[in-house]
């Protein structure tokens, strides 16, 4: 019997509704834009560069190691390249702050959210959060606007704990935080990779929201990802819980 449900947040709870590389644009500007006017001794164009290049680096590296980089530690990383050391952690953390507002005004809660939630709860099952994300402030601002914070208990995030999903790690600390085995709790999420991989880790049932009617994992020698219920939209996921209640 499933008593608890993990959800991941973006692309799952959350849509994104513009364009993203036009977006993560828009927002390293406005970042570069606030340090040139926070006079921390940076020019635009070459902080602007950097910043872009050693994100990819650092967020390319994490896909191998599943080790958060928080953005702001990456900020300063930039700044030190450049010969910053004297930006305060406060500066960098306002700046963040207008960065992310960017992209913050894109993210829309899923019309069948709160049902769904409300529906869980109602039937008796804690909820928990995991996010994969490279700044806490963010998501819980995201968590916030949503109106959502007073579903979930406990909110892991992996820039809070420096761990990633599919790392198994992660789903542990929850695991650990209700005390209840995996095998009664399900995780749902739209990523094969983070979400569906993760729970198999974990022991965990898992529920694969495919939005986009992507195919079907392609099968590989290595570790396969074989989602054990796929949906289509977030409003099927209480009778995809009944369907495993059914069937274990």
């Amino acid at each position: 019997m499933i008593r608890g449900a993990i959800f991941d947040l973006g692309s799952t709870l959350l849509h994104f509704d513009g364009d993203w590389s036009t977006v993560l644009q828009e927002s390293r500007d406005v970042f570069a834009y606030y340090l040139v006017d926070q006079q921390v001794g940076i020019e635009f164009d070459s902080f602007s560069t950097s910043f872009k290049n050693l994100i990819d680096k650092e967020f390319l590296q994490r896909q191998v190691d599943n080790i958060e980089r928080p953005l702001i530690d990456v900020a300063r990383k930039t700044l030190r390249e450049l010969g910053v050391e004297n930006a305060s952690d406060e500066v960098l953390a306002l700046g963040l702050v207008q960065m992310y507002a960017i992209s913050e005004a894109h993210w829309k809660l899923d019309p069948s959210a709160r049902e769904v939630l409300t529906t869980l709860v109602n039937d008796g099952l804690g909820l928990g959060l995991i996010s994969n994300a490279a700044d806490v402030g963010n998501v819980q601002r995201l968590i916030d606007k949503a109106n959502i914070r007073s579903f979930f208990e406990p909110i892991l995030i992996s820039a809070g704990v420096g761990i990633r999903k599919p790392d198994v790690r992660i789903f542990d600390m929850l695991l650990e935080e209700w005390d209840f085995p995996p095998h009664e709790v399900v995780m749902i999420g739209d990523s094969l990779k983070a979400d569906i991989l993760g729970g198999q880790r974990a022991g965990m049932h898992q529920i694969w929201i495919n939005h986009k009617n992507a195919p079907p994992p392609t099968p590989t020698n290595d570790e396969p990802i074989t989602p054990e219920i796929e949906i289509n939209d977030l409003s099927e996921v209480p009778h995809a819980i009944q369907q495993i209640n059914r069937e274990y």
